[in-house]
């Protein structure tokens, strides 16, 4: 890990591309040099590369950012227990008198702020979200009130996940997580501004799009059936294996819905009853894979089975 600051911005920017180029294979020889600047601490003439072209893939504007907010469960959580509080609140107020049900108002404190806070915190890392690609990898620019731009190599992602909320679906939605190797999951100073968006929120074709950025071949010879499956579809299907009859009892709510599937190049788990998943892992970034057996579940001859990841928001 490695910060470099205090240098102007078009050094900043010069040196940027002059590592993606390098990271890239491309070298001084076969890279166009737009000019020479010189380097704020040094003095030094450096030469900048221009950085590569890029073309646009999707975007996501404000208004649709707004709304999958308001449609998150987050959201909506908040707005039971709110109603809930105020619920009990009137219900004191009939028992025990007003002067004592309204003393209970300062409960909707904390429950505003923990909401508000999780509200805030996508809408600022995901306002503005523009997604690119480059013979550099995978470019990402978002911010409300710091502007970042990311460049993702594709070989360093090594797992997806693509969300459907409850009430998403009518408005056929979608949010594209990725797990990447990378340096942890804070910025430098420790601020935790690292979004794990490669989507926030989308169309089917915009989600479709995300997935093959990182797995342009699923190993399947129908592509868009099987992401239908994966995302929308129930168990028992062709290309995806159910839990067995005897774990049933032990998962009521999800056992239509959780299946894996092996294809030729990766490995896909669907999940997810309120909130449907999918998560996609190409074999070659599987670190290990553990088998673990609980009493309970060795009395059912049944076991639980992991693909172990490096850390991030995507499990298998």
């Amino acid at each position: 890990s490695l910060t470099i600051g205090f240098l102007r911005s078009d050094d900043l920017f010069g040196l940027r591309a002059d590592i993606l180029a390098r990271a890239a294979g491309i070298t001084e020889g076969n890279s166009d040099i737009d000019s020479e600047t010189y380097g704020a601490a040094t003095q030094e003439p450096v030469k900048r590369v221009v950085e590569a072209d890029e073309n646009l893939l999707y975007s996501v504007n404000t208004r649709t950012l707004v709304t999958s907010l308001a449609l998150s469960m987050s959201f909506m959580l908040g707005l039971l227990a709110l109603a809930a509080s105020l619920v009990a609140i009137v219900i004191v107020g009939f028992a025990a008198g007003w002067g004592i049900a309204l003393s209970f108002f300062p409960t909707w404190i904390p429950i505003v702020l923990v909401v508000g806070s999780l509200l805030w915190s996508r809408f600022s890392k995901e306002f503005n979200f523009q997604a690119a690609v480059s013979p550099d990898g995978i470019r990402v620019r978002r911010g409300l009130l710091e502007q970042r731009a990311e460049t993702i190599p594709p070989r360093r992602i090594h797992a997806v996940e693509i969300h459907q909320p409850l009430l998403w679906r009518r408005r056929d939605w979608y949010r594209v997580l990725i797990t990447q190797a990378t340096r942890g999951t804070q910025d430098s100073s420790g601020g935790g501004a690292e979004s794990h968006a490669l989507l926030p929120v989308g169309t089917r074709e915009e989600a479709m799009l995300a997935l093959w950025l990182v797995l342009p071949d699923l190993g399947v010879d129908d592509p868009v059936q099987f992401f239908d499956e994966a995302v929308r579809g129930r168990s028992p299907t062709k290309q995806f294996i159910g839990i067995p009859p005897n774990a049933r009892i032990l998962d009521p709510l999800v056992k239509n819905r959780r299946g894996v599937a092996l294809t030729r190049t990766c490995m896909v788990v669907r999940d997810g009853w309120v909130v449907r998943t999918a998560a996609f892992a190409p074999y070659e970034r599987i670190q290990s894979v553990l088998v673990s057996e609980g009493p309970i579940t060795k009395a059912m001859d049944l076991a639980s089975v992991t693909a172990c990841l490096v850390p991030g928001p995507v499990n298998l």
